[in-house]
């Protein structure tokens, strides 16, 4: 919508947002194919219900990758395509997708395993597609340390970085009990994916 205003000052639109919803969207799936999405509690759920998608279904990535590659080519404008999972938890529990889950996610109910896979597929197809775009995604909740497990952190992959700093000192500021331990996360992050930037709540 306000394309042509940002073109004036040679700027480029990040959509690293909550995506699921928008890629695979409950109106034109569920129906037909509830199996790209999270099983809970014995049954597949609708996002609108507060489900994830179901990240191993092999079907569900490749829908995924074509949606995304058609929003790319509608909209090249933008600089970064996000691809983040829903707001909430509501994540899958098939069998399928708990195997991509680490130990450590397991003990601590998180899913950094499952997503590091899932990014890690979609990078590489949208790399052969769309070989140009920029693909955004978080670093926070319980998926913050996903990049640890990325075999070869994907060269068109760019990591949000999000985080609530100290406004009484420098974001780097060794002093500051907030913000050091913040930047020595964000140097991390930095030496293991090329790509990253700090989203600051």
């Amino acid at each position: 919508a306000v394309g042509d205003q940002l073109d004036k000052f040679g700027i480029r639109a990040d959509t690293t947002v909550h995506a699921y919803a928008t890629l695979v969207p409950d109106r034109k799936y569920f129906a037909e194919h509830p199996e790209y999405f999270a099983l809970v509690g014995g049954r597949r759920i609708r996002q609108q219900e507060g489900g994830q998608l179901c990240l191993s279904n092999p079907s569900m990535r490749r829908v995924f990758a074509e949606e995304l590659s058609a929003m790319i080519r509608a909209n090249p404008r933008a600089g970064v395509y996000g691809i983040c999972p829903n707001d909430g938890y509501g994540w899958c529990e098939c069998e399928n997708c708990r195997s991509l889950d680490t130990p450590a996610d397991r003990e601590k109910k998180n899913v950094n395993g499952r997503v590091a896979d899932f990014v890690a597929d979609i990078c590489r197809r949208i790399c052969q597609t769309e070989p140009e775009a920029m693909i955004g995604h978080y670093s926070y909740s319980n998926f913050a340390d996903f990049m640890e497990l990325l075999p070869e952190p994907p060269k068109n992959l760019l990591i949000s970085f999000t985080q609530f700093h100290c406004y009484k000192h420098p974001i780097a500021a060794p002093e500051c009990e907030t913000n050091h331990p913040l930047n020595q996360r964000f140097r991390h992050i930095l030496s293991k994916v090329e790509n990253v930037y700090i989203y600051d709540y």
